[in-house]
């Protein structure tokens, strides 16, 4: 890297190149950017005003959408929450459009289905008492907390991991979900190019193509502004280009 040089370009282009390799996965190394321009993202395409909180990899309880009885769950990759829960966006990332799948779009639409977004919530405790991962989810209902998406009681409010986590369990029964969490939240699915067939059914969706959120980015924000200039080359499948030969 020449002095001088923007590292965060240095890395985005690094990641462009690597992302036509055989078994690169470019999503899993972008959700960050992703993340951290959602907000802007969401106001402009949904017309929201306020602070928008964004979850990564939020945890969905198996019994909320009828996959059997155990305390297992799976992740959305990030969930949105707008003036503390107002407004909820689960969203899915996909930076290629083969790697949408039919199941994962079928549970996320149960959650709208069948429950409140409250449930949800509701269920975090129930997964959070039987994880071997708790103070990870201590940090989550902190981030909720934080999101106005859940009341932590002052039970957990004093836990800390470096002293152990005694009293984790009974203290997760005094965290709530707020009442005014009533509406059910809005599917998004972020993906490259709109005229890519998507072999998934999608309804229910709103789908945001690299283009569209490339033009919900502003030119003032040096993140944004440097996440315009890839999500252009992005749309573009990986291996399309023609390699650049010494």
């Amino acid at each position: 890297m020449h002095t001088g040089e923007d590292p965060l370009e240095s890395v985005l282009a690094q990641l462009d190149r690597w992302r036509h390799l055989p078994k690169y996965k470019l999503e899993q190394h972008v959700d960050v950017l992703f993340g951290m321009t959602l907000p802007t993202v969401i106001r402009s395409v949904f017309k929201t005003e306020g602070e928008v909180h964004v979850i990564p990899e939020f945890p969905i309880h198996h019994r909320t959408v009828g996959k059997g009885d155990s305390n297992q769950s799976f992740n959305i990759d990030f969930a949105a929450f707008i003036q503390g829960g107002e407004e909820v966006f689960l969203v899915e990332l996909k930076t290629d459009a083969n790697s949408i799948k039919q199941q994962q779009l079928c549970d996320m639409r149960k959650i709208v289905r069948y429950r409140k977004f409250r449930d949800v919530i509701k269920a975090i405790p129930k997964i959070a008492k039987h994880s071997k991962q708790k103070a990870k989810y201590l940090h989550l209902v902190c981030e909720l907390s934080h999101a106005g998406a859940m009341t932590a009681s002052a039970e957990i409010q004093r836990l800390d991991a470096k002293n152990g986590l005694r009293g984790f369990k009974n203290a997760l029964k005094g965290c709530r979900a707020p009442d005014m969490l009533t509406c059910a939240p809005r599917l998004v699915l972020i993906y490259p190019d709109r005229n890519e067939k998507i072999k998934a059914d999608t309804s229910g969706f709103c789908c945001i193509d690299f283009q569209t959120y490339e033009q919900a980015l502003g030119t003032d924000n040096p993140l944004e502004r440097l996440l315009r200039t890839y999500l252009d080359q992005w749309r573009l499948r990986a291996g399309d280009p023609r390699p650049k030969w010494p």
